[in-house]
Formats: structure tokens, sequence, C-alpha cells
């Protein structure tokens, strides 16, 4: 009898571990993409990486998309899966020619590497609407901590209305190479999500 006793306490104490760890699983998944605008949050659910090439010497130019909608592409435009979404775009410089660098972008007009001189929010679109809204990004920061195949990403700053961002995304980006700056033989867009 002793033995049926320890033998069921082990096997509570191990359907506790293994319950707890899932619980803690979810936990930290479903809150490690997210869109922080003033007091509301929303999921990131998918993101984009643009090449443009060379903007001037030695100096690269990738634009991220993260997403509140998983995303399709269309008649070769990028394209939000849901009715509704949300997202937020960054236009950043960097040393590399191949994919962003691992490091810190600020935000700055110069051009120069390690910066992104422009980004917007979109919030709560509705697609086919004629002019959603956006929010531009006038300052801040876009941390890149993982570049591999898992891109781990983190920002944070203040827009145009004065409310402050942050946000963080773990996860793959589609790779566009822009063929307009003739660096490659796709034509797919990106730019439903910004006003530039």
């Amino acid at each position: 009898m002793k033995k049926v006793k320890i033998f069921l306490v082990l096997a509570f104490v191990s359907l506790s571990i293994i319950s707890c760890n899932k619980d803690d699983d979810n936990d930290s998944s479903s809150s490690s993409n997210f869109l922080k605008v003033g007091d509301s949050e929303y999921t990131l659910k998918a993101g984009v990486i643009e090449d443009y090439g060379s903007f001037s010497t030695g100096v690269y130019n990738f634009d991220v998309l993260l997403t509140t909608s998983k995303l399709t592409t269309i008649a070769g435009e990028v394209l939000p899966q849901d009715e509704i979404f949300s997202g937020i775009y960054f236009e950043l410089f960097t040393a590399n020619e191949n994919n962003l660098e691992e490091g810190v972008y600020n935000f700055s007009t110069s051009g120069e590497a390690n910066t992104f001189e422009y980004g917007d929010i979109i919030i709560d679109a509705t697609i086919g609407e004629s002019e959603p809204t956006y929010y531009e990004i006038t300052g801040g920061s876009f941390e890149v901590l993982d570049n591999g195949n898992t891109y781990n990403l983190k920002f944070e700053g203040m827009m145009e209305n004065g409310q402050s961002f942050s946000g963080a995304y773990r996860g793959s980006l589609t790779k566009i190479v822009d063929t307009f700056e003739g660096k490659g033989t796709t034509s797919t867009k990106t730019r439903a999500f910004s006003r530039k």
C-alpha cells in the first residue's frame, strides 16, 4: 500500500509540473509578437522584408513590414488576408548588402547605416478603404537581435500624434527583392501598407 501511495504522489507531482510547463509555454508565445500603441495592444502574425538594394556608397535599404494579419500575394502585391488589419512599417539602412545587420537602428534622416528615416503605423484599416489612417513615426529605435531564418526584432518610439509605441516580433519574414532598382527578378510590392 505504501508503494501505491508513493507512486500516486509522484504521478500527481509529475502531472502538475507538466501542466505548469504547458501553461508557461502558451503564455510566452502568445505575447511575444505584439505592437503596442498607447494603451492598445495588437498581436503581430506575419512580416515582410523588402530588399531595395544600394541606397548610397556602402549603405543598403531594407524595408520591414509587420502586420496583424497573415499575408497573401495577389497580382504581384502583398496583401493582408484579414478584412481589418493593423501594422507597422520601417525603412531601414544597413552596411550589409544581403540582410539587416544585427544591432540598433535609430531614427534619423541622414540615410546612414544603422538608421531608419521613415516609418508609419496603420491601425484597424479595412481592405478596399481608399484612405486608411496612418500615423507617421517621428522618433525611436528598431533593434535586430537575430537575422537568420527566424528574425528577432524589438522597436519603440513616438508617433506624429504624440503617442508612444513599442513592440516585438520573433519569426520568419517573407523576403521580397525590388526589381525597380535592378536588384532581382521578383516584382512583388508591399506599397499598400505605406504612404511613401
